[in-house]
């Protein structure tokens, strides 16, 4: 599945993160605002989505269609 959403565009180490502190079980409010608070997601929301910062909807989208423990872990890089 291709996924175009706002963080699904976000960079890899982004988004690897992100990944991380869910399964990790921290809340949606303080990730939405760690993510808009980063300059490279700024441009990149600037550049693609007139600006408009990323929510606690898109991010409930990220958890529920990517299925991110499912998927991302057995898919994910060893540190």
């Amino acid at each position: 599945m291709t996924r175009n959403g706002k963080i699904a565009r976000l960079p890899a180490a982004i988004r690897e993160q992100l990944n991380q502190r869910l399964l990790e079980g921290e809340p949606g409010k303080p990730l939405v605002e760690w993510l808009n608070g980063l300059p490279r997601v700024r441009a990149l929301l600037a550049a693609q989505f007139q600006g408009q910062p990323i929510v606690a909807q898109n991010l409930s989208r990220w958890k529920q269609a990517f299925n991110y423990p499912q998927v991302w872990l057995p898919n994910r890089k060893p540190r």
